[in-house]
């Protein structure tokens, strides 16, 4: 049966006070001073137990049978020597004063328990040795391993270090393997504290006061370190709220100096002349503190008190004189005079001692008397629109010489409101064509004319001033035949007829044709129109004469003059 496995109950506190001994930085607990004896709840006969070589036993046995926890009521049996009967022999084995003996029962295993009162590394470090015992033996643990010890007198050790947090638990227990009976087993453990595996606070010395007069501060280095390397770490890795303070505030006064303070001086009584005035005069610490007027120079007392004019009582008026004569300008004029604040002893006081109103000292009326006019011209406008002559006009008003507009009266003669003036704003631009001009010839010819832009009032002007894509134009190409000359011309001569009666006929094609060749009405040309048919003779008629057959007989009519 494993310890995971028992239901546990302390049942004895060994020692109520912890015993603790100083081991160089560390704290050792020993078996007598801060342990507990665990044992089975159920048990229900006594078990026994010594405490530093003496056989202690439970006087009062219905202890465990009634109760859950109770304190054993130990007395002292031996002490020195234990001789335990063993097969049915007397063994004599010594007892170890730093040892615990256990003597469980009934086939539970009974354990001491320690247990951490703080956090950190721990040595648990001790052993076991059996004293007497049945045949099966027990078996002791420590936490870290196990062993069976099974004669008299056979022991083990152990030591080893392990962390433990607040209130953790390390059992050292004796089983006794089921046998009914027991078997007295030696225990001893010791638990050294090593030290803490959490990061403190380390201060450093602290610094000079702020100031040797008065209320003073002096700081100090606080850095939070690992425990064991020493190395440091962020604040947040230590507790805040165990931080040492990094500063104190502290009243010092060994640097102190002494001065007299004044105060402001007081009021004084009302008067309307010379009165006393007093102020209040301390002795005063460097640091602000009243002392004692003996700490402080007599010979630089300052005064605490004084003659002064007062006026405070007195009254105050408003004196005026007269008005000098007005200074003139275009527009007004402003006359003046002095404006003084008397005080009841007659003496001029400043102007805000004077509580009534101030008299004008200075006054200012209309006047045009100085004032000079003259007329004013505006620009000359633009000429009303026209094609030609026209004129152009401007305004005019009579000004004073504060720009002020007056009757015209005031002014001198007036200039010319009008002036001639040109302008083509008005006009109207068109095209104006002469005859065309054609030279004499027989077909197509070039003809040309004049082509000018003119004004409306008549006046030529550019031609980008008219309307360019409307421009006729000024040549073109036209048929012209005065140069001609006309023909009768003969285009064609018909084939013989056949002979009848001694005579062939055949016809003549003629035709009135123009010098370049085209045909032209007959009335063109001049001369008796040619024969349209021709005869001859045939048969015993001689033949024509040479070249007269296929002949074309062509007149002309010339149409020039003089031809």
């Amino acid at each position: 049966m494993g310890l995971s496995d028992m239901r546990h109950m302390k049942v004895a506190l060994l020692v109520a006070t912890a015993m603790m001994t100083a081991q160089a930085s560390a704290q050792t607990w020993d078996a007598h001073g801060s342990f507990s004896l665990d044992a089975n709840e159920d048990a229900s006969s006594p078990f026994r137990y010594t405490v530093g070589g003496r056989l202690a036993t439970q006087k009062n046995a219905s202890c465990m049978e009634e109760q859950g926890d109770c304190i054993i009521d130990a007395e002292v049996a031996f002490a020195g020597v234990y001789k335990p009967r063993v097969n049915g022999e007397w063994l004599t084995i010594g007892l170890d004063a730093s040892m615990l003996f256990l003597h469980p029962a009934y086939f539970e295993p009974t354990a001491v328990v320690f247990t951490a009162p703080r956090e950190g590394t721990y040595r648990l470090s001790g052993g076991f040795r059996i004293i007497d015992h049945y045949p099966t033996g027990v078996t002791v643990s420590w936490g870290e391993g196990q062993k069976l010890l099974s004669e008299p007198g056979q022991s083990t050790s152990f030591s080893y270090e392990k962390h433990l947090e607040p209130g953790q638990s390390v059992a050292f227990a004796v089983d006794p393997n089921g046998d009914y009976g027991f078997d007295s087993t030696g225990v001893a453990v010791q638990a050294t504290f090593l030290g803490s595996d959490a990061p403190v606070w380390q201060t450093g010395g602290w610094g000079e006061w702020s100031t040797t007069c008065g209320e003073a501060t002096r700081t100090r280095t606080v850095t939070c370190i690992g425990p064991r390397t020493g190395a440091t770490l962020s604040d947040s890795s230590c507790k805040a709220d165990a931080r040492p303070q990094a500063s104190e505030t502290s009243a010092q006064t060994s640097g102190c100096t002494f001065s007299w303070k004044a105060e402001a001086w007081g009021a004084t009584v009302p008067a309307c002349g010379m009165t006393v005035q007093s102020r209040a005069v301390r002795c005063e610490r460097s640091d602000g503190q009243a002392a004692g007027d003996a700490s402080c120079p007599s010979e630089t007392r300052p005064d605490d008190s004084r003659d002064v004019a007062d006026f405070s009582a007195c009254g105050f008026s408003w004196e005026a004189g007269a008005w000098t004569d007005p200074a003139r300008t275009c527009g007004s004029s402003t006359r003046t005079r002095e404006v003084l604040c008397r005080r009841s002893d007659g003496a001029v006081a400043a102007d805000v001692s004077c509580t009534a109103t101030r008299p004008e000292a200075s006054e200012t009326v209309a006047d045009y008397s100085v004032c000079t006019a003259s007329w004013r011209y505006s620009d000359w406008t633009a000429p009303a629109p026209a094609c030609g002559e026209t004129v152009s006009t401007r305004t005019a008003e009579c000004v004073r010489q504060d720009g002020v507009t007056v009757a015209s009266a005031s002014c001198g003669a007036q200039e010319a409101l009008e002036r001639p003036a040109t302008d083509y704003g008005a006009c109207t631009f068109s095209w104006q064509t002469g005859g065309w001009t054609t030279p004499a010839a027989c077909g197509t010819t070039t003809r040309t004319r004049t082509v000018s832009c003119l004004r409306g009032d008549g006046s030529p002007s550019a031609d980008d001033s008219c309307d360019a894509g409307s421009r006729p134009v000024s040549s073109e190409r036209v048929a012209d035949t005065t140069g001609c000359r006309y023909d009768w011309v003969q285009t064609g001569i018909g084939a013989w007829s056949a002979c009848q009666a001694g005579r062939q006929t055949r016809a003549i094609e003629v035709q009135c044709r123009r010098s370049d060749g085209s045909a032209a009405a007959d009335g063109l040309c001049t001369g008796a129109r040619p024969a349209s048919n021709e005869t001859r003779t045939c048969g015993d008629v001689p033949p024509p004469r040479p070249g007269q057959e296929g002949d074309v007989v062509i007149f002309r009519r010339q149409m020039q003059a003089g031809r």
